[in-house]
């Protein structure tokens, strides 16, 4: 049975091991050798949990290490001179951030809550250490960070689109396929974004985005209730994005 794409912890959060963490393979994928496995489990942190609204890291701030969303949502972003956002990325439970500051040691955008959030944290000090003595800690930075410049490639794309509704259809199989890529639901997806987030992410006006949102709905192509989100018809959302991004299968509900 899937699960809708938001994991559930309970009030002990912290005191959870990685062991019993139910993201535990995403963030240490199971081709790293048991010692490894075990010298990142000891080094691993457990940050104060973050309230919505709270922020993660900030543009310039020195690098700690690198996160892992455990529960809840984080987005990062740009501010301009002038205080205007620019959202450039969303994080969900099994995903990493903070691997774009690697190369200087310092962060160059903010990183936020969107809800109530856990996070673990290894330490810069202890990747570079762990870096040098075990060659496969390069291997998976190696393929973490490929994997992030895919993805920002794909935003390049989705911003690319013409088409209002297309960048809108875009983000919602983005958001699905990556649910569905850590066995949660792909047809019920929790979008935590505002949608003055989602504009400035897409690149639209939050009129347009509002807009959207409602003719899908009355064209049954999905379903809303606050954030929750529920993908009704997969083809019609391939047409608009004008190639198959995500999964078509029907997904059983919880």
């Amino acid at each position: 049975m899937t699960r809708a794409c938001q994991a559930k912890i309970s009030d002990i959060a912290t005191q959870i091991s990685c062991l019993q963490c139910s993201i535990n393979t995403i963030c240490f994928p199971s081709g790293l050798d048991l010692d490894i496995r075990d010298e990142l489990y000891n080094i691993l942190n457990h940050p104060p949990p973050l309230e919505r609204g709270d922020l993660l890291f900030r543009t310039g701030a020195t690098m700690k290490g690198i996160y892992a969303v455990r529960s809840g949502a984080i987005k990062t972003y740009i501010t301009d001179e002038n205080g205007q956002e620019q959202v450039t990325g969303y994080y969900l439970p099994g995903e990493l951030l903070g691997l774009g500051a690697i190369h200087n040691g310092r962060h160059f955008q903010n990183a936020e809550a969107l809800e109530s959030s856990y996070l673990c944290m290894i330490p810069v000090n202890d990747i570079n250490r762990l870096s040098k003595s075990h060659p496969q800690i390069q291997e998976q930075l190696i393929h973490l960070l490929s994997k992030q410049l895919q993805n920002h490639h794909k935003m390049v794309w989705h911003l690319g689109l013409k088409n209002a509704t297309s960048r809108v259809a875009a983000l919602l199989l983005n958001c699905s396929e990556r649910c569905h890529a850590r066995g949660f639901s792909a047809s019920e997806i929790k979008l935590n974004l505002s949608r003055q987030d989602i504009a400035s992410h897409l690149g639209l006006a939050v009129e347009t985005v509002s807009r959207i949102f409602g003719q899908l709905k009355k064209e049954n192509v999905i379903t809303f209730k606050g954030r929750q989100i529920d993908i009704l018809d997969f083809d019609t959302l391939n047409q608009h994005v004008g190639t198959k991004m995500a999964t078509t299968e029907k997904i059983p509900r919880i």
